[in-house]
C-alpha cells in the first residue's frame, strides 16, 4: 500500500492548483470550441473559481492561435483586443500580496503601456496589481491603497521574444520584485500592511480597466495567487512554465 502511493504521488504531475492562494489561471490549452484563427467569447478560467474572462464585442474578441508556442496554443491580440473578468473582482481585497505569472510575447514594441493583466482598485482610473511593459519596459504597477500614488516597477527592457513574466508583491515584509524567466529584473520595497478592503471595479486581460493601453502580442497562459508566494512555490511554477513551453530559464 505504502509502496503504491509512493508510486503515484512520483507520477503526478505539478500543476498550479497543487498551491494555495491560486485566484486566476488562464491557459490557452483550455480553450474549446474555436478552431486557429477564431475569436474567443470566452477564456475558461481553470483555478476552479469559475473567474472566466470574456469579451461580447466582436471587434474586440482576441483570436485563438495553434501550434504557436511549444506546440501549444495561444490568445492573440492586435493593440485593438480586450477581455474582462465576469466575476472575481474581489479577489485582492484585503489581500496582503500577490504573485503573477504570464508566459507572454510582444508582435511590437512601443513607448505606451501595453497591459497584460491590470486589476483596478476601487473605484478604477488606477492599477492595483498590474504586469505589463511600460515607457518600453517590462513593469509591475500597484497601489497597496486606493489613496496611494502608482507605483511602477521597471525591469527589463523590452523585446519581441517568449518569456515568463514574474511579479510579487508581498506587504507583510514590504517587498516586491519582478523576474524575466526566473532571473530578477528589479526589486522594490512597497509599504507594509493588506491591499484595500475594496473590489477591483474591474480585471482585464489585454487592457487596462478602460480597454486603453492594449496589448500588442500572444499570451499562453496567465496564473494569479492573491498572496506571495514562497521561493521554493515560485521555483515550482517557473520549472512547470518552462517545461511546458520550452523556455528557457535564466
Amino acid at each position: 500500500m505504502h509502496i503504491m502511493k509512493a508510486v503515484m504521488a512520483a507520477g503526478k504531475k505539478f500543476l498550479p492548483t497543487d498551491i494555495s492562494g491560486l485566484k486566476l489561471w488562464l491557459d490557452a490549452s483550455a480553450i474549446t470550441g474555436v478552431s486557429d484563427g477564431g475569436t474567443i467569447t470566452t477564456w475558461p478560467d481553470m483555478s476552479g473559481n469559475g473567474y472566466d474572462a470574456t469579451q461580447a464585442t466582436a471587434s474586440a474578441k482576441p483570436v485563438f492561435k495553434t501550434n504557436i508556442l511549444n506546440g501549444k496554443p495561444v490568445v492573440r491580440a492586435n493593440g485593438s483586443k480586450s477581455m474582462f473578468l465576469s466575476s472575481g473582482l474581489d479577489m485582492l481585497r484585503k489581500a496582503p500580496g500577490v504573485t503573477i505569472f504570464a508566459v507572454a510575447k510582444l508582435d511590437a514594441v512601443g513607448a505606451d503601456s501595453q497591459y497584460i493583466f491590470y486589476a483596478a482598485r476601487g473605484g478604477g482610473d488606477a492599477p492595483r496589481a498590474a504586469l505589463c511593459y511600460h515607457n518600453s519596459v517590462f513593469a509591475l504597477r500597484y497601489r497597496r491603497l486606493d489613496s496611494d500614488s502608482t507605483g511602477t516597477l521597471s525591469g527589463a527592457a523590452a523585446d519581441t521574444d517568449w518569456h515568463i513574466h514574474g511579479a510579487l508583491l508581498d506587504f507583510s515584509t514590504g517587498f516586491s520584485g519582478i523576474y524575466i524567466d526566473a532571473a530578477e529584473s528589479n526589486t522594490g520595497s512597497p509599504s507594509t500592511g493588506l491591499f484595500s478592503d475594496t473590489s477591483s471595479s474591474a480585471i482585464a486581460i489585454f487592457s487596462d480597466d478602460h480597454s486603453n493601453y492594449r496589448w500588442n502580442g500572444d499570451i499562453a497562459e496567465i496564473i494569479v495567487y492573491n498572496t506571495a508566494l514562497s521561493a521554493d512555490d515560485i521555483q515550482k511554477i517557473n520549472k512547470y512554465l518552462s517545461q511546458k513551453y520550452g523556455i528557457a530559464l535564466s
